[in-house]
C-alpha cells in the first residue's frame, strides 16, 4: 500500500471513494482528512493526470461546472 496526500480541499468524501472503487475495484484502501487534505492508502500511487481528473470531478460536484 502507498500513502498519499492529495492537496484535495472538499471535505465530503463520497466522490472519492467512488473514484478510489473505480480506480481500484474489488481492492482495498482508505481515505481519511486530515488537516485539510486527503490521506489516501492505496494499492498504487495515483499519478498526477490521475489526482488532476478527481480534483476536476470534486470541483463539478460541488460547483456545477
Amino acid at each position: 500500500m502507498f500513502t498519499q496526500i492529495l492537496p484535495i480541499h472538499y471535505s465530503n468524501g463520497d466522490i472519492l471513494r467512488k473514484y478510489l472503487d473505480r480506480k481500484f475495484p474489488g481492492q482495498s484502501y482508505t481515505a481519511s482528512m486530515r488537516n485539510n487534505n486527503w490521506t489516501i492508502e492505496v494499492p498504487r500511487r495515483l499519478t498526477q493526470a490521475e489526482i488532476d481528473e478527481l480534483n476536476e470531478e470534486m470541483r463539478v460536484h460541488f460547483h456545477g461546472y
